[in-house]
């Protein structure tokens, strides 16, 4: 998934945001059994960046049960 935000904010602005979005949408992604980069360019090209291994998140392979309805 890509997502592309445009916004009318200064370079500055977008600065100082950015590591507020990035930090969002890592508590959410978080929850999940997935790996993902959260990856945040701004006008200036100052990059945010995280990235989460589904590996670190529930170790030794241990991924959460999930019942299939049937």
């Amino acid at each position: 998934m890509e997502i592309r935000v445009v916004s009318s904010l200064t370079p500055e602005d977008e600065e100082a945001i950015a590591l507020s979005i990035v930090a969002t949408v890592r508590r959410v992604l978080d929850r999940l059994p997935i790996a993902y980069t959260i990856r945040m360019e701004t006008t200036s090209q100052r990059v945010v960046e995280h990235n989460a291994a589904a590996d670190s998140l529930f170790p030794l392979g241990r991924l959460p049960r999930v019942q299939l309805p049937s």
